[in-house]
């Protein structure tokens, strides 16, 4: 079935270049499902992070990375999606799923409303995302990522 508005003109319908079907009910406070995770390793999947919000809220939100100053966070995955409506009993629920980050270092989570941004929720720590190592199975040298600088170093026990 199509869509279709009456002008208030001259009664005739007219199709719309563009229809906002989000909900009327607007967002007024965000909390966390499931939380950030306080560590992880680079390039892994992190677990889903999730939240709520007002009851029939369908809104867009945004994943948004904050690094310590190390650059710009090299972030993968899911950054965008829709509050999904359980009812209006219900508050409306939001996961973000397959987010990896692609660099060691510390960073901080948001999530806010993508039409109004003054609406966010920050985590209240920091996720520290630490280097993969990886080994080579003849030996015990290790290679580090190459912006820690220390390239291949000798272990004990690995």
């Amino acid at each position: 079935m199509e869509m279709t508005e009456v002008s208030p003109k001259d009664n005739t319908a007219y199709r719309p270049d563009y229809v906002d079907y989000s909900s009327d009910v607007s967002i007024k406070n965000l909390g966390w499902l499931t939380c950030p995770v306080s560590v992880s390793e680079e390039d892994e999947e992190l677990p889903a992070i999730s939240v709520f919000a007002d009851p029939e809220a369908t809104e867009e939100l945004e994943l948004v990375v904050h690094s310590n100053g190390e650059g710009q966070a090299q972030v993968a995955g899911q950054r965008f999606v829709s509050l999904k409506s359980q009812g209006s009993d219900r508050p409306s629920v939001a996961s973000f799923t397959d987010i990896r980050i692609k660099r060691a270092g510390m960073y901080v989570f948001e999530v806010r409303a993508v039409r109004n941004t003054e609406i966010s929720l920050v985590a209240d720590h920091a996720t520290t995302i630490e280097p993969r190592i990886s080994t080579h199975s003849n030996t015990t040298d290790v290679t580090l990522p190459e912006e820690l600088g220390l390239g291949k170093i000798q272990t004990w026990g690995v």
